[in-house]
Parts: structure tokens; C-alpha cells; sequence
């Protein structure tokens, strides 16, 4: 049995999104996943809870993907992994950290992100 991350691998290396499909698509993912992650920083900063904020982020974008893959190939939906994933690494480990893109606090992000991606 392969090891998970090579299985994750090897399906992203079956199906690259085409050179046509990342000029269409690339940029309307980036400014959907960035308008996703606003919307969220926006209803924390008007007193919904990280909690309850995380969820509507979540809902939006797995909704979207659900829509994306209802209506188009996998590549697509690949495409839009790698540019909210992009989005979301630039929130993380950006100069603002995630308080003016609306995550959790900024250390608690980093934490998250390290455990997230470091060696179990």
C-alpha cells in the first residue's frame, strides 16, 4: 500500500489542469478563495465567532467545489484547490497573519499550519 502523500501526489500529477484551463481559470479561483477568506475576516470583525466564521469559509468554498466538479472535469476542481491553498498559505504566513483576512489568531494559525504539514 502506498504511502498517503504518494497517493496525493500521484493523483495531482495524473491530472495537471491544462495550460488553457490555468490562463481561464487561475485567476477567477484567486479572487473567489480571496473573497471567501474577506467575507469571513469581515463577519469576525463584526462579532461572529472564529468558530461559526471558519464553518461559512468552509461551506462556501467545499459548496463551490461541489458546483465546480458538478459542471466541469477534476482538473478544474484541482486548479481551485491549488489557488484557495495559495490564498490561504499567503493569509497564514503573511505580514498581517490571518486578523485582516479574518482567521483565528495569528499564532494559533502558525501553530496550526506547522501541525498541519510538519511530521507526525
Amino acid at each position: 500500500m502506498l504511502w498517503l502523500g504518494e497517493r496525493v501526489v500521484g493523483f495531482f500529477l495524473e491530472n495537471p489542469p491544462s495550460p488553457r484551463m490555468v490562463a481561464v481559470g487561475a485567476i477567477p479561483s484567486l479572487a473567489y478563495s480571496f473573497a471567501c477568506l474577506w467575507a469571513a475576516g469581515r463577519l469576525k470583525r463584526r462579532g461572529v465567532r472564529t468558530a461559526c466564521m471558519g464553518k461559512i469559509f468552509h461551506v462556501l468554498i467545499f459548496g463551490s467545489v461541489a458546483a465546480l466538479e458538478a459542471v466541469s472535469a477534476t482538473r478544474a476542481v484541482c486548479l481551485f484547490g491549488g489557488m484557495c491553498l495559495l490564498i490561504l498559505l499567503v493569509a497564514l504566513c503573511g505580514r498581517g497573519g490571518t486578523s485582516s483576512l479574518g482567521g483565528g489568531q495569528r499564532l494559533d494559525a502558525v501553530r496550526r499550519l506547522r501541525r498541519g504539514i510538519g511530521p507526525a
